[in-house]
């Protein structure tokens, strides 16, 4: 696979979130300087070389932030139920604004997952567009959401509470999902591609609990709640609806054992083996 000889560095959206720092700091470990495009320019990330406004809502954002630009890595904002909804105008400005190559962060699992169809729409919209070089990455769940969402109720609480059941996932470090995307942003051989990027091995939210309790000296519980009982709880905490009809689904994709699998998909592309979920644990938890 040949490196690609382009000019423009790449256009990286959500470039203020986990996986969009992600990827602007793997690029510019290759040497490549990726522009930063936010909503809030002084979120931005440092390592940026250039930083656009940009917000899906506002379509008058969409050509200064894709001018000069024949890369563009594609995400859209976390817990969106109808994120479809909110991309396609945008998909459809990048499908007539002519040649890009564009790396979409989809989702492992949710290709074809009635509840959360998404997903599947979008990657269908990006496949149909003309103009566009596709490639799509689909991570399984992110290591780091234990430390970004769990802290509290792992170190105050001791206890990890996820409808998920006893299912299993190759929970993957962020930092192998930005270096992967980096390469299918750089390098030729990757249009038309679907890749699945997991850890090294399947983990029960049992097994992080455990991890967890070594790390911390004293025991965390995976309390494995039923559906409707962490609806309740999360309702009981004056959490909107909509946050548990969206998490719910997503998380019974582990106890389902849809998303259970292990792919070599990091190693093919990066040529590094993915770090383990207990790697990440230690970093973010780690005494």
């Amino acid at each position: 696979v040949g490196a690609m000889n382009l000019s423009s560095s790449p256009l990286i959206l959500g470039a203020t979130g986990t996986v969009g720092r992600a990827v602007v700091r793997a690029l510019c470990e290759r040497g490549i300087a990726p522009t930063a495009a936010v909503r809030q320019l002084d979120r931005a990330p440092a390592e940026a070389a250039r930083v656009v406004r940009f917000d899906f809502n506002q379509p008058d954002t969409f050509a200064p932030a894709l001018a000069g630009h024949d890369r563009v890595f594609l995400i859209g904002p976390p817990l969106v139920p109808d994120l479809d909804v909110l991309l396609t105008p945008f998909v459809d400005y990048l499908a007539n604004a002519g040649p890009r190559r564009v790396v979409y962060l989809s989702a492992n699992g949710l290709q074809d997952f009635a509840e959360l169809p998404f997903h599947a729409r979008l990657e269908q919209r990006l496949r149909d567009a003309r103009n566009l070089e596709l490639t799509i990455l689909r991570p399984g769940f992110f290591a780091q959401n234990f430390a970004n969402y769990a802290r509290a109720d792992i170190e105050e609480r001791q206890v990890l509470f996820f409808p998920a059941g006893q299912g299993r996932t190759a929970f993957i470090d962020v930092a192998d999902l930005g270096r992967s995307a980096a390469v299918v942003l750089t390098h030729d051989g990757h249009a038309g591609k679907t890749y699945t990027l997991t850890g090294p091995e399947a983990w029960s939210m049992a097994d992080v609990a455990a991890e967890l309790s070594v790390l911390l000296g004293r025991t965390v519980t995976d309390v494995a709640p039923s559906p409707e009982a962490f609806r309740t709880a999360l309702i009981n905490a004056g959490v909107p609806p909509a946050l548990p009809d969206y998490l719910i689904p997503v998380y019974q994709l582990i106890a389902r054992g849809v998303v259970a699998g292990v792919t070599d998909d990091v190693q093919r592309l990066t040529g590094q083996a993915p770090r383990h979920v207990r790697a990440v644990l230690a970093e973010n938890f780690g005494r």
